[in-house]
């Protein structure tokens, strides 16, 4: 029997819900990891070591939590547009109740653009703030009025064509967790579903960061791009003048490449990994938490919705 509209979008809006509030979490407690990822990604230090150096004796403890508030905010409201975008892709598609990874892959695919395409100006706004010096520490207003004042709106979307090719990282994430359940479930003799209930909080956790370091092994490269792209930088460290948000959308690919091509020039294929030993944990640790939470936050909504 088919769900009513209203039953449909509650059921999405409390995926949306629970996934935020878990993002909201799992950022929060991995923050300093996530900063130092975007100072190593846009060449700050050479090594991880001089870097949490250069940061404790010019900006203290607090640099660690630069850009904080804004990024928690973009990412907990990512988090809320994709996974109710997904549920809402997979209800659409007829997917609900069917484990296919492939299918998983292009759920992923649509539910990721659309939250690329919602949050990607917080995203550009965060990293300007992140690497504002601090003689010139930018609040989030701050940021967004230079953004503004030297590129125009064109330059929220600054860092999207990297985003959008970021949304292989969610993709390769789901495909690689709903891998990992089926093996437990075949090892279990169990269906997807039982695997999933009987697994403990502990082994969502590991499952959750096994499927994020995976991908952030396979993505990270775009990443690295993607931060560049929205510091307004090349890949041989040239500042922007702006101008690059304002050129056309051919321009913007043919920048794109000229960056990972300077890169491997100059510092050869592992420059593109720059930072990637921070991320992988920073990564890891926050997916695994989101998981545990998100799970843990739907199944305690179970009984409500069975109510309703």
């Amino acid at each position: 029997m088919s769900q009513k509209p209203a039953a449909v979008w509650s059921k999405n809006a409390i995926q949306g819900a629970a996934g935020a509030a878990a993002a909201c979490g799992a950022h929060f407690l991995t923050y300093p990891l996530y900063n130092l990822t975007i100072r190593m990604q846009a060449r700050q230090a050479s090594t991880r070591s001089e870097l949490i150096k250069k940061v404790l004796s010019e900006e203290g403890i607090a640099g660690f939590f630069n850009g904080a508030l804004s990024s928690i905010v973009a990412t907990t409201l990512q988090s809320a547009f994709y996974y109710y975008f997904f549920a809402a892709f997979k209800s659409f598609h007829n997917l609900s109740g069917k484990h296919s990874p492939t299918g998983s892959l292009i759920t992923a695919a649509e539910a990721g653009v659309m939250a690329v395409l919602c949050i990607n100006p917080l995203f550009d706004i965060n990293t300007a703030q992140v690497l504002s010096p601090k003689e010139k520490r930018l609040g989030f207003v701050a940021a967004l009025q230079h953004i503004l004042k030297t590129e125009g709106v064109a330059g929220l979307y600054k860092g999207l064509i990297p985003s959008l090719f970021l949304v292989s990282t969610p993709m390769a994430q789901f495909y690689f967790y709903e891998l990992l359940i089926r093996v437990v479930s075949g090892i279990q003799g169990s269906t997807h579903e039982v695997a999933q209930e009987l697994m403990s909080p502990l082994a969502n956790f590991a499952l959750g960061a096994s499927s994020k370091a995976l991908a952030t092994v396979v993505t990270f490269p775009i990443q690295t791009v993607r931060t560049l792209s929205a510091r307004g930088v090349d890949g041989d460290g040239r500042k922007d003048d702006g101008a690059k948000a304002r050129r056309s959308y051919t321009a913007k690919l043919l920048s794109l490449w000229s960056q990972v091509v300077a890169i491997m020039r100059n510092e050869g294929p592992m420059g593109l990994y720059r930072g990637f030993e921070t991320k992988v944990v920073q990564s890891s640790l926050s997916a695994a938490v989101l998981f545990v939470i998100r799970l843990q936050l739907l199944s305690s909504l179970k009984p409500r919705q069975a109510d309703e």
